[in-house]
């Protein structure tokens, strides 16, 4: 019973990570790492927040196929629906 809450766990993190990773894309970019004003590229949280909080705010994230890729919610589901069909494998 645990093996799979484990694996689907596992999923959610892979899945937050891949999100992350797409935020920085060449397709996105500058969410995760941002120019300041000396020019420097800097962490952002507060981008990452803005770009979490986006599903709740805008339809389209739940509506447009092109933009599935950046709603949290789906791929880290996605990757936690992946960890448990793992465990049964």
């Amino acid at each position: 019973m645990a093996g799979y809450i484990q694996n689907g766990l596992i999923g959610i993190g892979i899945g937050f990570i891949l999100y992350l990773a797409e935020l920085e894309s060449p397709d996105m970019g500058n969410i995760v790492y941002r120019n300041d004003s000396s020019g420097h590229k800097v962490f952002s949280p507060e981008s990452i927040f803005n770009m979490m909080m986006a599903p709740f705010r805008f339809n389209r994230f739940w509506t447009d196929y092109k933009l599935m890729k950046t709603n949290w919610i789906i791929v880290c589901g996605l990757g936690a629906l992946c960890g448990v069909l793992y465990s049964f494998l």
